[in-house]
């Protein structure tokens, strides 16, 4: 389309050189993005004409503006850069865009920031609670209820720009008594996620609706329908989690989208059995351990390449094991079951949490290779809170108090209603000789949940150091009495440490 001696482009952004038709290199559009670095910071072009013919005479002859007179706030040394990039004579401007680049930078570097104008361009914190879903038509939760909750909780965590508060924190709301705002503020969450699951005959529905929960204003609601197949369960689950994440303004990967869209079982008695473990391990009694162990077992009978049942298992049997508890008869071994769970879901955060629990507990305990694998847990789900829980218990195990408080606080915020975060936190303050810390955590364990025994008794050992030894003697007099034969309080290396 272009002739010999035409002059092609968008004339406000040409160079001198490029209207007179000379020989053109890389300072042309030097000058070109010069005008267009002028036109955003001064919010006008640095030649004005009102025909081409007046724009092209003004780009010829008349010398920009100095940006800085302009605007008198603008940095000078930026003001220099972009005069220079407007240099007439292509001689004075910068030889490359690196060049350029580097000018950028080091101005960026040396610029006093404004913290406060900071603060007010950053973006509210995308914090978010996803509360237990319903089961409509019936009082309790069904297990595909449950189950659909914790997917959607576990999906929505490995969001890196998301913080999602733990299932242990969100389960006190199951039926609340108080309003959206008031649950928002004791969880700390900007968003609260509500959902019901409605089974019938072969199909599943579910409903979810996004709440902005300071104002109760609900910016976002869908319907999923779907026939009740494993397949349709977790790609709703998958939809659902992207739809949230998208509405949220947080990127999700084509990494993390190829991997929520991945199937965890094809077998729906599997998954059923694998929630029923999940519900019987948050329990932490010796009873509820063995039965959570044998529900993963019976899942894994159903789909013996169910990477998640495999970590659950671990997991039971790793808790029975570090409380001294023995282990059902028949059953692999933890490390056995943690190998099996990393080697068919690499990508797995529960499996590397499970690798890490058994590392951090077993015969075989090896404290550097769990940390790596505790890290690798949070690098993929970057609010699996339990893992920042043991990693703190692992470092203060190892002898190292000063760096376990930072993964336990961090336990605690992303899961402030859970006892047994707080409980760890309390027993690290203790190590670290913060009694009154210790013992201010062990009374808000307690006051979450009155009827564990462990609670308890990290109060009383918390006034004991403390020297309040009636009061000390009184709380373990309570301790003993909520205790039964099979949930008396470990004498492990816990109490060693400490």
């Amino acid at each position: 389309l272009t002739q010999q001696g035409q002059i092609m482009g968008t004339v406000p952004y040409m160079s001198p050189e490029q209207i007179r038709a000379d020989v053109l290199d890389a300072r042309s559009d030097l000058f070109s993005l010069g005008v267009i670095l002028f036109e955003m910071v001064c919010g006008r072009r640095p030649f004005l004409g009102d025909t081409p013919v007046d724009l092209i005479s003004s780009i010829l002859k008349e010398e920009p503006p100095d940006p800085g007179k302009v605007r008198s706030e603008l940095p000078e040394p930026l003001a220099r850069v972009i005069s220079r990039c407007l240099a007439k004579d292509r001689q004075a401007r910068m030889v490359s865009a690196i060049e350029l680049r580097d000018h950028l930078l080091k101005i960026r570097d040396e610029s006093p920031r404004d913290s406060r104008a900071e603060e007010q361009a950053s973006p509210a914190p995308r914090t978010v609670a996803v509360l237990p879903f319903e089961t409509l038509g019936r009082k309790e939760a069904t297990a595909f209820t449950d189950g659909v909750h914790g997917d959607i909780l576990t999906r929505l965590s490995k969001v890196p720009d998301l913080s999602v508060t733990s299932r242990i924190s969100v389960m006190q709301y199951r039926s609340p008594d108080r309003s959206l705002p008031e649950i928002a503020n004791e969880l700390g969450v900007t968003w609260v996620l509500l959902g019901e699951v409605q089974e019938a005959g072969n199909q599943v529905q579910v409903n979810a609706r996004l709440v902005e929960a300071a104002q109760d204003r609900q910016v976002w609601a869908e319907s999923y329908r779907r026939q009740l197949t494993a397949e349709n369960l977790f790609e709703l689950q998958s939809e659902l989690t992207e739809e949230i994440a998208a509405k949220l303004q947080a990127q999700l990967t084509p990494e993390e989208l190829r991997a929520g869209r991945q199937l965890p079982t094809r077998n729906l008695d599997a998954y059923r059995l694998y929630v029923e473990g999940l519900r019987h391990l948050e329990q932490w009694t010796e009873e509820e351990m063995r039965q959570a162990a044998e529900s993963f077992q019976r899942a894994l009978d159903c789909d013996p390449d169910y990477a998640l049942a495999w970590a659950g298992l671990a997991d039971a049997l790793s808790l029975l094991r570090w409380y001294g508890f023995a282990e059902p008869e028949g059953a692999p071994t933890p490390e056995a079951a943690s190998r099996r769970a990393v080697e068919l879901a690499p990508d797995l955060a529960e499996a590397h949490l499970s690798r890490a629990i058994v590392l951090s507990s077993s015969r075989l305990s090896d404290g550097p290779r769990a940390l790596r694998e505790f890290e690798e847990a949070i690098r993929l789900q970057p609010s699996l809170a339990i893992a920042y829980v043991w990693m703190g218990w692992l470092h203060l195990l190892m002898g190292s108090p000063e760096q376990a408080v930072g993964p336990a606080e961090q336990a605690v915020e992303l899961d402030p209603l859970a006892p047994q975060a707080r409980v760890f936190l309390a027993e690290i303050y203790l190590a670290r000789g913060e009694t009154e810390a210790a013992l201010r955590e062990a009374i808000r364990a307690r006051e979450l949940q009155p009827e564990k025994p462990f609670c308890h008794y990290i109060e009383a050992l918390a006034l004991y150091h403390l020297g309040r030894l009636t009061e000390a003697q009184a709380v373990l007099e309570k301790t003993l009495t909520l205790a039964p034969p099979s949930e008396q309080m470990p004498t492990h290396s816990q109490i060693n440490a400490l």
